[in-house]
């Protein structure tokens, strides 16, 4: 039987999807073990969604500069565009990526595709896929 008082006091925000599974599963799918440190899907649409996966998700050396461009894209093209949403997840998700703000506003645009290394170049393709642009 379920307790209403108790499920009233749940935060809602703890439920809120801020990126669906269907966007999820492509960042899995390109990402896992090369940006991140090797998760399940669940973990990583937890992780992306704000919430504790079961084992925690780490970025792995090296590649948080393409995560900040990563961040930026989702953020532009697949949070929901009321800002009541955009600033707490981007606010959150470098948080949890252990990025802080002032190396995301410098480096989220360092990634395109005709300038900077050819991992940069390729992951921006990797993205641009995911994203269906």
């Amino acid at each position: 039987r379920i307790d209403m008082a108790e499920l009233k006091s749940f935060p809602l925000d703890y439920y809120r999807n801020y990126l669906d599974v269907d966007d999820c599963s492509p960042i899995y799918n390109h990402c896992n073990g090369k940006q991140f440190e090797a998760a399940t899907k669940l973990d990583l649409c937890e992780f992306l969604n704000l919430r504790t996966p079961l084992v925690p998700v780490r970025i792995l050396d090296g590649e948080k500069q393409r995560m900040c461009y990563l961040i930026s894209q989702l953020l532009k093209h697949r949070v929901p565009a009321i800002s009541e949403m955009k600033k707490p997840w981007l606010k959150g998700i470098l948080a949890a990526c252990k990025i802080n703000e002032s190396y995301y506003k410098s480096h989220y645009n360092d990634v395109d595709e005709r300038s900077g290394s050819e991992a940069n170049k390729e992951f921006y393709r990797t993205v641009k896929s995911i994203l269906g642009r």
